[in-house]
């Protein structure tokens, strides 16, 4: 399971420690990714903040691709982002973009669905 990040990378050695490590018998593999033509062989790709002027460019590169995106900057989710995390009352939530699940072709769980806000958003 390839798991990338896009732009900068505000982990930093801490995404390092899950590298090869086994979750459900595949092993993760933390790349970073510069360009949008490195994206295919994401299937989670975490899209920074500072790439925000360039969203519209990078979801357009994933489009029909089952690849999970995840963000967490302001409007990520109402643009097409899947998961988008965000800060409330001193804890982190996350807002939920369905129609960008359904476009890529994954299914959320109703559990997940029922934890999240949910948004709408173009894609």
């Amino acid at each position: 399971m390839n798991l990338c990040v896009y732009g900068e990378d505000p982990f930093g050695p801490a995404l390092d420690s899950i590298n090869d490590k086994l979750v459900r018998d595949k092993k993760v593999v933390v790349k970073r990714i510069k360009y949008p033509q490195q994206l295919k062989p994401c299937q989670i790709i975490f899209i920074s903040a500072s790439e925000k002027e360039h969203l519209p460019q990078i979801l357009d590169a994933v489009e029909n691709l089952s690849i999970l995106t995840v963000g967490d900057t302001n409007g990520f989710a109402h643009q097409g982002v899947v998961i988008n995390f965000f800060i409330e009352d001193e804890k982190v939530r996350f807002e939920i973009n369905p129609k960008a699940a359904e476009d890529a072709g994954l299914k959320i769980s109703s559990k997940l669905l029922k934890l999240g806000r949910i948004v709408k958003g173009s894609n």
